[in-house]
């Protein structure tokens, strides 16, 4: 039997969801919600998630792609109701809603994905295996580059993005899936220094755009995270770079889908990468939402846990707290 989903949230993101549930096997997409209806064919919509809940239509799953605020207490509505819930990142916007709906999943039996699909990315996964078969000897630094774009287009007057209770600021909105990237890979860490300001966002957001952080990573890594939406018309880079006493690894791409540079005991990029990045990239923005969503079709089937750990969810709010002045 097919998996039943309903999904909340029609939005860019939103749209990206549709599109994925609706080609794959695993999943029947029974119905929408949102404020407006965007029309996605014959599927039924509402206009909320209560009202969804009240005309009874049966479904397993509720995939929750709203603006960020309403992430965790939609998930809670949706657990209290008897559904799974796929929820996008971040899980909250405060960590002790995260604890919150933690708690509730717990108690009531069901299982909640969050949405880092980029820790299905091929070449993360690679990565993933390199470092855990140690080629690169113990890490001595790490360094994270977030140059991005974000123009008044962006931030519009009446929009939920730029606002502080309702957005999170860039590091959960735009940079949250490279800090779950170094959680995944190198463990916590603490912060040894921060320093941000909003360059180009004064009158449009409620929270700094521009920052560098020091970052020492409990496992004896040292490192920065340096990170801004104010490049100037276009994304300018996006870069993971990993220098260990045996090799060194660069990756780019906002979906941390290219190969830079690899290099450790003679051998080097493109040679060392089964998944050669060098040539073949990640095709399609979508593909790592469709990894994750397969995912999900297998752990429901299964029933075995995610292992995108909803503490790790709550890990990176309290991380991205101690990061910024927010």
């Amino acid at each position: 039997m097919k998996i039943q989903v309903v999904l909340v949230g029609l939005g860019h993101i939103g749209q990206r969801h549709a599109k994925i549930i609706q080609s794959l096997e695993a999943f029947e997409l029974v119905a929408t919600v949102d404020p407006v209806n965007l029309g996605l064919g014959s599927i039924p919509h509402f206009k909320s998630l209560e009202d969804f809940i009240e005309a009874g239509v049966s479904a397993d799953l509720v995939s929750i792609a709203t603006p960020n605020h309403l992430h965790a207490p939609l998930a809670q509505t949706a657990l209290k109701n008897g559904f799974h819930v796929v929820v996008e990142k971040p899980l909250a916007i405060h960590e002790e809603e995260a604890r919150e709906l933690i708690a509730l999943k717990n108690q009531l039996g069901k299982q909640v994905f969050l949405v880092m699909q980029n820790r299905f990315n091929p070449i993360v996964q690679w990565l993933k295996s390199v470092l855990d078969q140690e080629k690169l000897g113990k890490i001595f630094m790490i360094q994270v580059n977030c140059f991005w774009n974000r123009g008044d287009n962006y931030y519009q007057p009446n929009s939920w993005k730029g606002k502080k209770d309702q957005d999170g600021g860039v590091l959960l909105t735009q940079f949250s899936h490279y800090l779950d990237i170094l959680l995944w890979l190198f463990g916590s860490w603490e912060v040894t220094f921060k320093k941000e300001t909003n360059v180009a966002h004064q009158t449009t957001t409620e929270f700094n755009d521009t920052g560098v952080v020091g970052l020492q990573f409990n496992r004896g890594a040292m490192g920065t995270f340096s990170y801004t939406t104010a490049a100037f018309q276009k994304n300018v880079e996006s870069t993971l770079t990993i220098l260990g006493e045996k090799g060194s690894i660069k990756l780019m791409g906002p979906y941390m889908d290219q190969l830079v540079f690899a290099h450790w005991d003679g051998n080097d990029a493109p040679a060392v990468c089964e998944v050669n990045p060098l040539t073949h990239p990640t095709q399609n923005v979508q593909d790592n939402h469709r990894l994750f969503y397969e995912h999900v079709a297998h752990a429901l089937k299964h029933e075995i846990p995610s292992p995108i750990s909803l503490e790790d969810g709550c890990t990176i709010l309290s991380l991205a707290q101690q990061m910024t002045e927010l």
